[in-house]
């Protein structure tokens, strides 16, 4: 049962600060409590169903609410802060077929599209070309390689998030002066991981 995003009441969610631990991300100062200025988010629960966004203390920020239009051939999350009644960023990505989703497009709260992610997906394989706004090219979304996690970079090569797993959440920790489009894809970059890897982030229980 989701806590309403606003709401006080913290989350005692074991795998939330299990997985903090394992992704050993550093304790930050706060971030203004809002998921485009909080370092660290996690989002809890289960692929393709709504899933809870928190800080690092377990404290709901906000909820990504997913959406299917299977006349548009899209799906996607829309994902909302605390008490907010539009959202604050939107992914979206065609409905796969033999040849993956071919790209992922982010929008922001009115609704214009700031980034595109062109990707191809083939079972647990994934590959990504550039984040691009329009046909400029600002980063690149970095799968998991052995140790080390996944990440976003900016157009200079510099690590500007990185994104950690698990059956239960993804944990992101970002660069906190990251803004704009970059910042926008690193809040989602969770979600377009975890559609390569599976359909199933864990059973999503409190």
């Amino acid at each position: 049962m989701f806590v309403k995003p606003g709401s006080t009441v913290r989350l005692m969610l074991g795998p939330v600060q299990r997985s903090l631990r394992v992704a050993k991300v550093h304790k930050h100062p706060g971030g203004g409590g809002t998921l485009l200025t909080e370092p660290v988010l996690v989002f809890y629960g289960k692929h393709r169903q709504d899933l809870r966004v928190l800080d690092q203390d377990s404290k709901q920020l906000g909820v990504a609410r997913w959406f299917r239009d299977k006349a548009a051939r899209l799906e996607g999350y829309e994902i909302y802060g605390a008490d907010d009644e539009v959202p604050l960023v939107a992914l979206n990505w065609r409905i796969p077929g033999w040849f993956g989703r071919g790209e992922y497009r982010v929008s922001n709260s009115e609704g214009i599209e700031i980034a595109t992610l062109s990707a191809r997906e083939t079972g647990y394989t994934a590959r990504y070309g550039p984040i691009m706004v329009g046909a400029k090219r600002i980063g690149y979304l970095k799968p998991a390689t052995g140790r080390k996690p996944a990440y976003v970079e900016d157009n200079e090569g510099r690590e500007v998030a990185r994104i950690l797993g698990s059956t239960s959440c993804y944990v992101t920790e970002i660069e906190p002066s990251l803004a704009g489009p970059l910042r926008a894809i690193a809040v989602v970059a969770n979600i377009i991981l975890g559609n390569a890897k599976s359909s199933n982030w864990g059973d999503g229980g409190a």
